[in-house]
């Protein structure tokens, strides 16, 4: 009775055979292989965190804030004469912290305004070389931006330097202005391209047409 009932256990649960048919075997679908470039690679397609994303769009949006009241400053430099505030560079007066004199404080603080902004475009631009290389209207303009920033600095202490020779003040300011243009279509872009996917081409009109309006 008892070999009876195991027999019929087992005619009630048969194992489920396998296919040898080779129609049905070339018909299902293979297994896929993960190699850990397979894996890298999967990984690098994967979107941004909405976090890391807002994150960096705030600060491309303060960073573009701050040029444009850089070059707002630059100009009550030039208003109020005060170019020659500080005579020599990159200290005043020969020292870190200048003496309280009108001129010198409005020239001085026009130096570190720059230098802020300076570290902003520093950060910007580190965080696009990790996260937004895949986007050529971010990284492009940002890598432009770090480059136009470091020339705009180097102008300036030949503008003082000098002694406000004008060509270097025409330069100085036209590369501010290139660096007001980078800064905004950084931003801008940033802002825009939350969602795309890595890789994919980035020409979407609304950023070529701020591109060529800035």
């Amino acid at each position: 009775i008892i070999i009876h009932r195991a027999k019929l256990r087992r005619s009630s649960h048969p194992m489920r055979p396998t296919s040898t048919d080779p129609i049905s075997n070339c018909c299902q679908r293979p297994k896929p292989i993960y190699t850990p470039m397979a894996v890298a690679q999967t990984s690098s397609l994967l979107p941004q965190s909405r976090g890391s994303s807002s994150w960096f769009r705030n600060l491309a949006l303060l960073t573009a804030l701050s040029v444009f009241a850089l070059v707002v400053l630059g100009g009550i430099v030039r208003v109020t004469g005060s170019g020659l505030g500080c005579p020599d560079w990159p200290l005043c007066h020969g020292q870190l912290i200048p003496p309280f004199e009108v001129a010198t404080l409005i020239e001085y603080s026009h130096r570190l305004s720059a230098s802020v902004l300076s570290l902003l475009v520093l950060g910007t631009t580190v965080i696009t070389w990790f996260y937004y290389r895949h986007r050529r209207w971010v990284f492009v303009p940002s890598l432009l931006a770090f480059a136009l920033v470091l020339i705009a600095a180097g102008l300036g202490g030949a503008t003082v330097l000098t002694e406000l020779a004008w060509w270097f003040v025409l330069f100085h300011l036209g590369v501010a202005e290139l660096l007001v243009a980078s800064l905004i279509v950084t931003a801008v872009a940033g802002w825009h391209s939350e969602g795309s996917l890595p890789g994919e081409a980035y020409d979407s009109p609304s950023i070529v047409h701020l591109e060529l309006l800035v």
